[in-house]
């Protein structure tokens, strides 16, 4: 089914998930004190995934904080350094924006 979600876990994605939850705690989506588990990320966003934990995975905890919390330029720059960094940063942005493409 090409344009079905899936969910993602610590397990199966943990850097992304961690990003996914740095994006929230940085938003005010949910309190420090929370720790998702899983999300369902949506088609066309979905077949990304994979590609986005690349790239996450090439970074130290300062960098993804960086990455996910910081401001606009940061995050700009180390999403320029590889095309899977790229695609995380299009995949957290799309996130953030509730999956608007």
């Amino acid at each position: 089914m090409a344009n079905a979600s899936i969910t993602i876990t610590r397990i199966s994605h943990p850097q992304l998930c961690a990003a996914l939850l740095a994006v929230d705690y940085d938003s005010g989506m949910v309190d420090q004190e929370e720790d998702t588990e899983t999300y369902q990320v949506p088609a066309p966003w979905a077949q990304r995934c994979s590609i986005a934990e690349l790239g996450l995975g090439t970074l130290t905890d300062e960098e993804l904080h960086t990455f996910c919390c910081g401001e606009k330029h940061e995050m700009a720059a180390i999403a320029g350094r590889t095309p899977e960094l790229t695609e995380a940063h299009g995949l957290l942005d799309a996130y953030f924006n509730d999956w608007a493409a």
